[in-house]
């Protein structure tokens, strides 16, 4: 009888009785729900961040619609979880948001200069944001030195 496999390894022991904990707690359907809303609030973001980029070139939520956008923005970030997808995510990510706005028909814009711009900024706002959150989590031990400090 063969007794050993994938099901029975501990870790993945533990994340099936993670999952029924919470399964069973009540708190899935609201997770998951607090979940979408965030990502669509994240998209939504990055469409009117698009929209920005790209209001240079007399372009407007008309030739881009939010749905075709959202694919786009799902897509590549789908494809820059890949472990191959570039350094920072550059180079898949471009190319999966290139390949449906070409689809889409946007021949009037720099495609990938527009996608660029948009994912230069995002990248350049989530490094600021982890800075200003490491900052203000490390700021307690910061007082806690000081105040060891003072009282030597």
């Amino acid at each position: 009888r063969y007794t050993s496999g994938p099901a029975e390894h501990p870790v993945l022991v533990r994340f099936s009785q993670d999952y029924c904990a919470l399964r069973t707690s009540g708190f899935l359907i609201p997770l998951a729900g607090v979940t979408f809303v965030l990502r669509l609030l994240k998209y939504s973001a990055l469409y009117l961040l698009l929209l920005a980029v790209v209001v240079q070139w007399g372009l407007s939520s008309a030739e881009i619609s939010f749905p075709a956008a959202f694919v786009s923005f799902v897509a590549a970030e789908g494809v820059a979880t890949l472990p191959a997808s570039g350094l920072f995510g550059f180079g898949a990510y471009e190319g999966t948001w290139g390949v449906i706005f070409s689809y889409l028909g946007l021949k009037s814009v720099p495609v990938f200069s527009v996608i660029f711009a948009v994912h230069i900024i995002t990248q350049v706002v989530a490094l600021f944001l982890s800075l200003v959150g490491f900052g203000w989590i490390s700021r307690p031990a910061v007082d806690r030195n000081r105040k060891a400090q003072e009282l030597q």
